[in-house]
């Protein structure tokens, strides 16, 4: 019976070689670990030849060998660190290191670890992209895939009840390290394993993206090996090098689950540019509507929040912060997106101006304009003419900057241009023209742009979510212009 097929460049088994392979290589494994075990008695000692990706040695296999070697010192560790699937058997290693669940035939396996998939993208490339938040977002997105070293892809898995086509990926990598690193050089957004990402995302190189129905399957790590229960001492012992975690800091406290972030809103210009922030950092938040048409920003529960009694208000952790601008400010800070974080710089600068142009002229001369127009009552000639003027003037500031000018302040999207869009999609009632947009074309040009992110459609969603008081009766007149009961009085 012929077992080989042999030439003067490769050597390969037949059908009827290759069956044997097995319960040779057991024997092959058993006699060598006898030999050893002749040599130094029951102790570990000897060659063990580990096969294993290099991303997986790093943070599993290295952070180990320090102890094993310590309490082994007759122990040599071959670590293979490749990045392609070896045949243990036919390329003489003793054990493997694998993601998957699979183990391959012949082999004996366990589970070590399960590794917790994540969204996650550069600061930069949401910044200028957006966050996604629903799945059928991610069509507009650049996607990083990862390829196992089995061949397969790893995939995006949504809840049962959203069917979705993803976009082929636009950059398909082998390696979960180079995964990452290709998100933080803002290649996309890639899904990889929550302990490659931990570091990134800590550090702030990387951001967490939260896609609703996102539901991963976890990736699971497995040892496997040919000899099962005939392991011999010095893989025994090695086996435990294989499952090293990092560990906490010594005296280190858990980390403290931060609680929801809570919003006092309604569908007003000052809102809504904070609805716009929160959407593109996609922290999650608890939206409190507050009805000014009813009078609910007088109760003291609200003034306890916001002794102003207007919105929008937040509770970032604890931390109240009220006054639009003040919150975009803390928001970007916190966050460290959306905002230049020097203090000293020109970018830092530039933005502080023109968000406090739109907080001290765009905001009020626009607000009273529309109050004297439609609101205020006689004689208001006066004062109707002064802040139409100084809105139209404003506005016109504006869009002779953006003539030139892709953002507000800087290279880059930012809370200034949020603060713009909170008020610009109001132009029309503002100046209480059809048609304001052949005044300031450039306006409308960044109004659009904004528009057609999807933190903005996110929060076209929550003005629908809540229907507040749209009449303008005696109590919204009461709760809203409290300064008329005086005229009353004095006629």
């Amino acid at each position: 019976m012929r077992l080989l097929n042999r030439s003067t460049r490769s050597l390969t088994t037949t059908p009827e070689g290759a069956r044997p392979l097995p319960q040779a290589a057991d024997a092959l494994l058993r006699l060598r670990g006898a030999g050893a075990a002749a040599a130094h008695g029951d102790a570990p000692a000897g060659t063990v030849r580990v096969s294993v990706a290099v991303s997986f040695a790093r943070r599993l296999v290295l952070p180990g060998l320090p102890r094993l070697l310590e309490r082994h010192p007759a122990l040599v560790v071959e670590l293979a660190m490749e990045g392609r699937r070896v045949d243990l058997i036919r390329e003489g290693f003793d054990v493997t290191v694998r993601g998957g669940a699979a183990i391959d035939p012949g082999l004996v396996g366990r589970r070590v670890a399960t590794v917790r998939m994540v969204l996650g993208a550069s600061p930069r490339y949401l910044q200028r992209a957006g966050v996604p938040r629903r799945p059928e977002e991610l069509a507009g997105y650049r996607l990083v895939g990862l390829r196992f070293l089995s061949g397969t892809t790893q995939p995006w898995t949504f809840a049962a009840r959203t069917k979705l086509a993803l976009p082929p990926a636009a950059l398909v990598v082998s390696d979960p390290e180079a995964a990452v690193n290709a998100a933080e050089l803002g290649l996309g957004i890639a899904a990889v394993g929550s302990r490659h990402a931990m570091g990134p995302l800590r550090s702030g190189r990387l951001r967490a993206v939260r896609v609703e129905a996102f539901r991963p399957a976890p990736r699971e790590l497995s040892i496997q090996d040919p000899q099962g229960e005939r392991l011999a001492p010095r893989v025994r012992a090695a086996r435990p090098c294989h499952t090293a975690r990092p560990r906490r800091a010594i005296g280190a406290r858990p980390a403290r689950r931060r609680r929801m972030l809570k919003f006092w809103y309604n569908n007003a210009p000052n809102p809504m540019k904070v609805a716009l922030m929160l959407e593109e950092l996609g922290v999650p938040y608890e939206p409190i509507p507050v009805d000014t048409r009813k009078g609910e920003q007088h109760a003291d529960a609200f003034r306890a929040v916001n002794p102003n009694a207007k919105v929008p208000a937040i509770e970032d952790d604890g931390v109240v912060v009220f006054d639009s601008n003040a919150i975009l400010l803390w928001l970007g800070d916190t966050h460290r997106r959306f905002v230049s974080t020097d203090a000293s710089s020109p970018a830092r600068a530039e933005m502080l101006s023109w968000l406090m142009f739109v907080a001290s002229g765009i905001g009020p001369y626009s607000g009273q304009a529309v109050h004297f127009r439609v609101a205020a009552p006689e004689p208001k000639a006066y004062a109707l003419n002064r802040y139409d003027f100084e809105a139209h003037r404003h506005w016109k500031i504006l869009d002779d900057r953006l003539a030139s000018r892709r953002w507000l302040a800087g290279d880059d999207y930012g809370i200034a241009d949020m603060a713009f869009w909170g008020w610009a999609r109001l132009v029309p009632f503002v100046m209480g023209v059809e048609n304001p947009w052949t005044q300031y074309p450039n306006v409308k040009r960044l109004l659009d742009e904004i528009s057609a992110r999807p933190a903005a459609a996110r929060v076209e969603a929550l003005r629908n979510r809540h229907q507040f008081k749209t009449e303008n009766d005696a109590e919204t007149m009461r709760a809203m212009f409290p300064q008329n009961e005086r005229l009353k009085r004095a006629g």
